[in-house]
């Protein structure tokens, strides 16, 4: 089933080759990008997203001052702040060049916001969002039980029986 993330940086133009990693890699994912916390905010009032991955370094729109987010070097931790008290339910990942506030860093964890720095790369980024719930794949009905052969007092190799039955 198709996962919606929605995900905010005020250079989404930049965005296009880790949106289609996440599709090389199988994450099978519909992505919003948007460039403002105002467009972003709006977008999740009107639809239903799985997880949100911001930018921590952006302007800070019309919810918040240039003074409250340091001159938008903490658009994102507020933002994060924001969606969490609204949406506790949704999975926030911040993805940023720079983050440099210690407290801001120990508030968000506390949160359960997870911070990945963008020269960690996209591994570490499609690793969280692996382990986040609503992103973990099906488990197939042949994942549940190690099939051998002889099982069940049946002479038939299992693989080769199953391989029959998908072609």
């Amino acid at each position: 089933m198709t996962k919606n993330i929605i995900w905010l940086d005020d250079e989404a133009g930049s965005l296009r080759g880790y949106v289609d990693f996440l599709e090389i890699k199988g994450v099978d994912v519909s992505v919003v990008l948007v460039e403002s916390v105002d467009d972003a905010l709006q977008r999740i009032r009107e639809e239903d997203f799985d997880l949100l991955i911001l930018d921590n370094m952006m302007h800070p729109g019309s919810l918040f001052s240039e003074v409250e987010t340091m001159g938008g070097m903490r658009t994102g931790f507020f933002f994060s702040q924001y969606v969490r008290l609204h949406y506790p339910e949704m999975p926030i990942i911040i993805f940023t060049g720079e983050f440099a506030f210690d407290f801001d860093k120990k508030m968000l964890f506390k949160n359960g916001i997870t911070i990945v720095q963008k020269n960690d790369g996209i591994d570490r980024l499609l690793a969280l969002i692996e382990k986040i719930p609503a992103f973990k794949p099906e488990p197939k009905a042949i994942d549940l039980v190690e099939l051998k052969p002889g099982m069940f007092g049946l002479k038939v190799d299992i693989v080769k029986f199953f391989s029959y039955i998908r072609n």
